[in-house]
């Protein structure tokens, strides 16, 4: 029997072999959370906003961000919030967690209808996408 390098199934009860496909994105806008840092009373970064493409990682239970998108907003690694944190990727290997910002996250559903959450969301140097 040959192996095999990838299958997908379809919701037309068919399949093939086939490469992965790419993983779902979403376009966001995301905002520092001036609220989450007033009721920790935590020093709050400045204010900034920014839409970005966020990778819609279905097996995540954090979300996760690059360096870089955060110095891309104008905020620095110095006004990230320490957080004691471990994550680990699906290789378990142990993600660089660098600190978090506090952000609101909004965007649109296939309606059209405005959705909103606000999360906390963990910066480290080993990538430079941004992951929900």
């Amino acid at each position: 029997m040959e192996a095999l390098f990838h299958y997908v199934a379809t919701t037309e009860m068919s399949s093939s072999l086939s490469g992965a496909l790419p993983h779902p994105t979403l376009k966001l806008s995301v905002a520092v959370d001036v609220e989450a840092y007033t009721k920790m009373k935590i020093p709050c970064p400045p204010r900034r906003s920014a839409t970005i493409i966020a990778i819609a990682d279905s097996g995540a239970q954090t979300c996760l961000m690059g360096l870089q998108i955060m110095k891309n907003w104008g905020l620095r690694q110095q006004q990230l919030t320490q957080v004691t944190k471990r994550i680990l990727a699906a290789n378990n290997e142990e993600i660089n967690v660098l600190g978090a910002v506090f952000l609101k996250l909004s965007g649109r559903n296939q309606k059209g209808e405005q959705l909103e959450t606000a999360t906390v969301v963990y910066v480290t140097d080993s990538t430079s996408r941004f992951y929900l």
